[in-house]
């Protein structure tokens, strides 16, 4: 038994309360206030800090104060746990996001825990209290009457049945059997599956049956009743029919042959009319080589004149290219040595003047030494007359490019009068008419009388490849194509009927699977009913044992008379819940939290909300008979302004 005793619960911006600490006794200890002074919130406080919920069981509540401002809620709880003090801590911040596009802030919650002032992550803040002893997936359903009583009855009686031979279910089936209760499909499934699988395996069977088949074999009856009134009865016989078919399309071969004969003849034809045809312009192509060669012949002396002088005329005008890019190349020349000529003459005006500069002092302004001034001199004049040399060769070389480009302006206009003279004789020839030798003459009477040949050779060929193919007899096809349709209809009938059969003989084969499938499964299912009736008369009594007050009941029987599983706790033989008397269900709830504390061997802090509703007596006997070591905090309304103890 792992026991823990809440000393001191200290409440700091949370809720409604700014802050607020309370040292807690064992056995009952009481919380008093007017209702809106922060009771539930002390409650709240204890569930937030050990399973995250409030008082009313909502998981993740809304924590922080209402109001402006940054607040960080925080509870922390000084506990014994089997004598050895710990001090646990939750606390929650929240951070708020820059706005969106549409001016939302993302708004986040981090929780923080403590244990003995050590920050753990969640995880490890649980597994510390488990290592402790502290059932903390469990500890909700201690210390909040409310929390076990609202859960789903599957859940209710799942945690009640762990503590019974409920739980073996090999142990309660083995017993069954002994009592006289027939299970052999439980018995030979028990050993693959456990019972709540063997049970769903057998209701999904169930319902799959009635969806394909009918709660009563109405969907396949109705089915097989479809099908065989789908059945045509037909006057003639299957065979007869097959002959009549066999007839009508020996009779469409018979067209399709004559048709096919004819076909092959105008083929024949087209064959033979297209070697004329090639042939014909073969012979066309042949007299067409001789005449060309002859022609060309008649016109290589015409051709031969007029070549010499499109030659005479090319070469002369690569001649006058050459020419004018010479003739550019001395402009170029000519006036690159213009301007030498002028700069240096400017140079040497220029170099006059400062000549009698250089020989005053730049700092005192007076004449330089003679002898000086002469070196001065001296040296000025040797470069004027280096100068006077460049400009003279300068100047030759002026003249020089000015005759260059005399003579070759005057070559240039020589090669272009000879190249009109050129042109003049090119005229000429072309003026002339090239004369017809004897061979070609007689090549192109050949070539016209080939060329009507050819043509008509290609026309006969032509007409007869579009002149429309020899007919099919299609109007006899149509009636003979309309009798086969008619007669493959009525065949159609025949497998038609086949499949029908062979449809039924299936629809009649799933009948009798599905009857047998249902079968099975309602005697699995029946004999899990009688199984969990005899489950729950065992453990019944069993769970009781472990409440002092509250009666539990896991089965009963509806207005129809069919069993049902519940999970219902009764005090006073009254349903939990349908009582008149509030302080009697106060009660009925705080026995079965100590009862699950006992069965989990967990003394714990119980909460109890609506505590002003005991009566005195019954404070009084829950504070005689309460279970040694158990710790219960009443939340009683009182006119007192401020929460009070």
């Amino acid at each position: 038994m792992t026991e823990i005793i809440l000393r001191n619960l200290k409440l700091q911006n949370f809720k409604g309360i700014r802050e607020k600490e309370l040292d807690f006794s064992e056995g009952l200890s009481k919380v008093k206030g007017k209702n809106g002074v922060g009771k539930t919130t002390i409650l709240t406080a204890w569930l937030w800090l050990i399973c995250g919920k409030d008082a009313n069981l909502t998981a993740n509540p809304a924590v922080f104060p209402i109001g402006e401002g940054e607040y960080t809620p925080t509870v922390t709880a000084k506990i014994e746990i089997n004598g050895s003090p710990v001090t646990i801590q939750k606390s929650q911040k929240r951070k708020v996001g820059k706005p969106d596009e549409n001016g939302i802030s993302k708004v986040s919650y981090t929780n923080n825990y403590e244990v003995n002032s050590v920050e753990l992550t969640e995880r490890d803040f649980f597994k510390t209290l488990n290592e402790k002893g502290v059932d903390t997936d469990n500890l909700c359903i201690f210390s909040h009457t409310d929390a076990f009583v609202g859960m789903k009855t599957d859940e209710k009686r799942k945690i009640l049945f762990r503590f019974t031979e409920k739980a073996d279910e090999k142990s309660i089936i083995t017993k069954a059997i002994k009592k006289g209760i027939d299970l052999p499909t439980i018995k030979e499934k028990i050993s693959a599956y456990n019972l709540n699988e063997i049970e769903s395996m057998a209701k999904a069977s169930i319902r799959k049956i009635r969806e394909v088949y009918g709660k009563d074999g109405e969907i396949l009856n109705a089915k097989i009743n479809g099908l065989d009134m789908g059945r045509i009865d037909t006057p003639e016989s299957e065979s007869d029919i097959k002959k009549k078919i066999d007839d009508v399309d020996k009779a469409r071969d018979a067209i399709f042959s004559e048709n096919k004969k004819a076909q092959e003849e105008r083929a024949e034809q087209l064959r033979e009319l297209k070697i004329n045809a090639d042939s014909a312009s073969e012979d066309l192509k042949k007299l067409m080589d001789k005449y060309e060669k002859s022609v060309a012949s008649d016109n290589a002396s015409h051709e031969h004149d007029r070549k010499f002088v499109a030659d005479a005329i090319a070469e002369l005008d690569r001649s006058i290219g050459d020419k004018t890019n010479a003739l550019n190349q001395a402009k170029i020349s000519k006036s690159t040595a213009q301007t030498s000529v002028a700069d240096m003459t400017e140079t040497i005006r220029q170099m006059n003047e400062r000549a009698d500069n250089a020989i005053i002092c730049p700092t005192c302004g007076r004449p330089l030494d003679a002898e000086k001034a002469i070196k001065i001199r001296e040296a000025h004049q040797k470069q004027i007359d280096e100068l006077i040399a460049e400009v003279e060769r300068a100047k030759k070389a002026v003249l020089d490019a000015t005759e260059a480009e005399k003579k070759l302006t005057d070559e240039i206009n020589a090669m272009s009068e000879s190249k009109n003279g050129y042109y003049t004789q090119l005229e000429e020839i072309d003026s002339k008419p090239v004369k017809a030798s004897k061979e070609t003459k007689d090549l192109q009477k050949s070539l016209t009388k080939a060329k009507a040949d050819a043509e008509k050779a290609l026309k006969e060929y032509s007409d007869l490849y579009t002149a429309p193919a020899p007919a099919i007899e299609v109007e006899r096809l149509k009636e003979l194509d309309a009798e086969r349709g008619e007669l493959n209809g009525k065949l159609a009938i025949f497998d038609a009927n086949r499949a029908i059969d062979a449809k039924i003989a299936d629809l009649r084969k799933q009948q009798m699977e599905y009857e047998q499938a249902k079968a099975d499964a309602e005697k699995t299912l029946d004999e899990i009913d009688k199984l969990n009736r005899f489950a729950n008369e065992l453990v019944t009594e069993s769970v009781n044992n472990h409440f002092s007050i509250v009666k539990w009941k896991f089965f009963d029987y509806k207005k129809n008379g069919e069993y049902t599983e519940v999970c219902d706790a009764y005090i006073d033989d009254k349903k939990l819940g349908e009582s008149a008397n509030t302080g009697r269900e106060i009660i009925a709830k705080i026995d079965i939290a100590f009862g699950l504390q006992s069965l989990f061997e967990q003394s714990v802090p119980l909460f109890v909300d609506g505590f002003e509703s005991l009566s005195s007596d019954s404070e009084k006997r829950i504070a005689l008979e309460m279970p040694f070591g158990k710790q219960l905090i009443g939340l009683v309304v009182t006119e007192d302004k401020e929460l009070t103890q």
